[in-house]
């Protein structure tokens, strides 16, 4: 197979249009001022079951929840919804040990799915793990199996996975559908997460 170079296009030829399909978007958003809310929430979260949470009258909550929603709306407006839909979100308490990591997954049931960071991995050079561990980190993985093949240098296709480092104060979101793992974590105190699914009211569920 010989190397072709690319010719200039005939002024009389149309433009293409070039459509890029089933992109996925990933929030990842450091909170501003966050320390004084997490520090309450990391209390919170060893006093109350985790779907009770969001129901608490606690000025943290509040303020989680209303970068949780302010969220949502950014991801649905880049998953170019016309109108709001009506919404339900459940949250959860994930706690990750020494050792400990979650098998590659996804959400079945939700649209969105994400995670506040309350407590990441600390500085992990003294527990003599390996520089590729990636500890404190979630990966995601492209749902379209075997889309990568066929993916040439530059290509936006050409990773299949895109690695997030877990730190405090980090809101993450994705669609549910993604695949995702959760390293192993090599820390002696345990990683602490708040996850959330969000889900919609079926009458609001067009796009």
């Amino acid at each position: 197979m010989t190397d072709t170079p690319a010719a200039a296009a005939p002024a009389s030829l149309s433009e293409f249009e070039i459509v890029a399909l089933w992109p996925t978007h990933v929030l990842v958003q450091p909170l501003d001022d966050h320390e004084p809310h997490t520090r309450r929430l990391q209390a919170l979260v060893d006093e109350v079951p985790g779907e009770r949470l969001f129901a608490l009258d606690e000025p943290c909550i509040e303020w989680l929840k209303a970068n949780v929603i302010h969220g949502i709306g950014g991801m649905l407006q880049a998953l170019r919804f016309t109108r709001a839909p009506e919404i339900g979100v459940a949250c959860r308490i994930e706690r990750q040990a020494l050792g400990d990591y979650r098998s590659l997954v996804t959400r079945p049931g939700a649209y969105l799915t994400g995670l506040y960071v309350l407590r990441g991995a600390g500085e992990t050079r003294e527990m003599g793990t390996r520089d590729d561990a990636r500890p404190g980190c979630v990966s995601f993985y492209d749902p379209r199996v075997g889309m990568n093949m066929n993916a040439i240098d530059k290509d936006p296709y050409v990773r299949y996975h895109h690695t997030v480092e877990l730190r405090p104060g980090t809101l993450v979101m994705w669609p549910a559908y993604v695949p995702y793992f959760m390293h192993p974590h090599v820390w002696r105190e345990p990683a602490l997460r708040i996850g959330f699914d969000v889900r919609l009211a079926r009458e609001g569920a067009g796009a």
